[in-house]
């Protein structure tokens, strides 16, 4: 499978997600389970977890196999739909 010519990102590749939401317990458990169904070689030992200065929001860094751009846009459209998620960067 070919990419637009005009794509930025040469796949596959390794492409950190930032996911952000309001402090939960199921909350980083939930995007791990999000972003595997999209990478199931997703390692969750590997994502990044900081809390916001006053403790409401965890950021997490979730770095993921992209294999293509289509891959990577079902990825941000399910976590920016997600009730838990505020922010995806």
């Amino acid at each position: 499978m070919s990419e637009p010519a005009d794509s930025l990102i040469d796949y596959p590749c390794d492409f950190p997600i930032k996911i952000m939401g309001a402090t939960q317990d199921a909350f980083a458990q939930t995007m791990v389970e999000v972003v595997r169904r999209h990478d199931p070689s997703f390692d969750a030992g590997k994502m990044a977890m900081r809390p916001s200065a006053k403790g409401n929001y965890l950021s997490l860094t979730a770095t993921v196999r992209a294999t293509s751009r289509e891959q990577l846009d079902n990825l941000y459209r399910e976590l920016s739909g997600h009730p838990m998620v505020k922010i995806v960067l």
